[in-house]
């Protein structure tokens, strides 16, 4: 009996990790010369769970001009590769729109998918040298954003890139 209420204690523990597994957003460069990851990583750590984020992309052209922001988008990318159609950011707190980002408050004043808000834009030297960036992002959880996707805006806004957030 006791092998049996292990076992059983064993194997949920197992689901609930592996419920959260990776997930990945690939910019192919096809859009804007764009390529490269945006990767979410569980993290679950004294109670606390968040993703760890890496970032790894080039082909920034000096024409979109940036600095470059990123955020969750609400919607996956279509088909077609529309990169307007993904709605607005990722959202579910419902924080008043054109709020001022503070990190050190980012439930209270940041979008969970305001990633550049939180973290910073992406600002690269040159299309050739690649951005690359871990951190961790408390609001944001893996499984919650797996089928969004990530979109990547010029400095005026414009959305440049766009890819899906896809299980990895």
């Amino acid at each position: 009996m006791k092998f049996l209420a292990t076992s059983a204690l064993l194997a949920l523990a197992s689901a609930t990790v592996n419920a959260d597994t990776k997930a990945k957003a690939t910019f192919t460069g096809a859009q804007s010369g764009i390529a490269g990851c945006v990767e979410f990583s569980p993290i679950i750590k004294c109670g606390s769970s968040g993703s760890a984020i890496t970032v790894n992309l080039q082909g920034f052209q000096p024409s979109d001009q940036g600095p470059f922001k990123y955020h969750i988008h609400a919607l996956p990318v279509p088909a077609d590769g529309n990169c307007t159609a993904t709605s607005g950011h990722y959202n579910p707190t419902n924080i008043v729109a054109n709020t001022t980002c503070v990190p050190s408050n980012s439930l209270a004043t940041c979008e969970i998918g305001d990633l550049s808000g939180k973290h910073g834009s992406l600002n690269p030297a040159s299309s050739a040298v690649p951005i690359v960036g871990n951190y961790v992002d408390s609001d944001v959880s893996v499984s919650s954003v797996t089928g969004l996707s990530v979109v990547i805006h010029a400095a005026n806004g414009t959305r440049v890139a766009c890819a899906n957030i896809v299980a990895a």
